[in-house]
């Protein structure tokens, strides 16, 4: 379990840890500290996983997108297990000595490609670089049925069981999201938190997820479990709509 820790920017012992860690990156991974600009950059890539390592109320006010959130003062060998270790991983902080500690820890579970964002996120604001909050996900805005008053219509409902911590609920997300507004005269999409709403989670057995679930005539007709296509998604609402 990590400590916070706010060191000055001349202590030796940041000094010491970020030659560490370059050593580290020189002779086992292709890792780096990056400028704003190249992390910006790298983030925006599809296949980028990054990594918000502040506290749960600093990522909900304020994040860089697509980020998911691993406190340093959560059990960090266990949340690591969210996270792909074979998928480039872009981590920040308040400052760039936690992520430097906190990619240490990667690299000793045998993360590859781990990148360091320069100065922390208080450089990536400060440079005027997009940030977004944490979005309520229980339902959709524009939605005004509620779930289990729409779950028992004729038309198709097609339900997101997800989490903010979950990577693969992520990848889905703008799957969901295009479904939602692109799709809307054939279906209703619900995104909902299972932290936020557990009945709902203990009632449709979302043990796992991301799990999507199909549901007509208040009977689902259909589930899947995990990060499935796009195409996938499409199909089985034109097979049930």
């Amino acid at each position: 379990m990590f400590k916070k820790l706010i060191l000055h920017p001349m202590n030796r012992v940041v000094f010491v840890a970020a030659l560490l860690f370059v050593s580290a990156c020189q002779n086992k991974n292709n890792n780096s500290v990056l400028e704003l600009n190249d992390f910006k950059a790298k983030v925006s890539e599809p296949n980028a996983q990054v990594l918000d390592i502040r506290s749960e109320e600093e990522f909900k006010k304020e994040h860089i997108a697509k980020a998911i959130n691993i406190s340093t003062n959560a059990d960090f060998n266990a949340m690591s297990n969210l996270l792909y270790s074979d998928v480039p991983t872009y981590i920040y902080g308040n400052t760039e000595s936690e992520a430097i500690l906190v990619a240490q820890k990667l690299n000793a579970l045998e993360f590859k490609d781990l990148f360091v964002l320069k100065g922390g996120f208080s450089d990536w604001k400060g440079a005027g670089l997009p940030v977004e909050a944490q979005k309520e996900k229980t339902i959709y805005e524009s939605d005004t049925i509620p779930f289990e008053v729409a779950r028992k219509g004729s038309k198709l409902v097609v339900v997101d069981f997800n989490a903010v911590w979950c990577k693969p609920c992520k990848l889905i997300e703008p799957y969901v999201h295009r479904l939602h507004d692109n799709r809307a005269s054939e279906v209703i999409v619900y995104s909902i938190d299972t932290d936020k709403r557990p009945d709902l989670a203990e009632e449709y057995k979302a043990f796992q997820i991301p799990l999507l679930v199909y549901i007509k005539n208040n009977k689902e007709v259909y589930r899947s479990v995990g990060a499935v296509s796009e195409e996938e998604i499409n199909a089985m609402v034109d097979k049930y709509k």
